[in-house]
């Protein structure tokens, strides 16, 4: 079995995806991290191998999609999964784009989780006419920060 099959075996879609920081739902359905949009439209098979994009039509196993997160060339994406889920297939020492790929990763689950925090908070001050400034602030905040969804 070459490395690229056996890093195929060893790592699922959603496994990748999460390391990015990025969270799929239960029934396999996340915000595409290739394009800007709103709504899950990427598609993780069960069998974990596979994933569709039904917004920016772009799919294929898991290389593909570090391939295209990371805009890699084939061998280096596998080399990439290789030292970021320390799989040791390779032998190489993670490099240094990889250590900041896992830092960028952190930093976006962070930033997703405190968006999610304010706007739970956002929602808990309306209609609360004591919590009038609380809600303006949170509403500014929230609009700034409309990336980190």
């Amino acid at each position: 079995m070459e490395i690229a099959e056996k890093v195929k075996a060893s790592v699922s879609t959603r496994d990748v995806l999460e390391s990015y920081g990025i969270e799929v739902n239960r029934q396999g359905f996340c915000r595409c991290p290739l394009h800007d949009e709103r709504t899950p439209s990427l598609k993780v098979y069960p069998n974990g191998k596979g994933w569709y994009c039904f917004g920016c039509h772009k799919g294929g196993d898991v290389i593909s999609l570090v391939m295209q997160l990371e805009q890699l060339p084939f061998p280096a994406a596998v080399q990439a999964i290789d030292s970021r889920f320390g799989l040791g297939l390779i032998g190489a020492e993670p490099s240094k784009r990889d250590s900041e790929a896992a830092k960028k990763a952190r930093e976006r689950k962070e930033h997703r989780r405190e968006y999610q925090h304010r706007e739970a908070e956002f929602a808990a001050c309306v209609g609360r006419p004591e919590r009038r400034d609380r809600l303006e602030y949170l509403d500014n905040w929230l609009s700034e920060h409309r990336d980190w969804r």
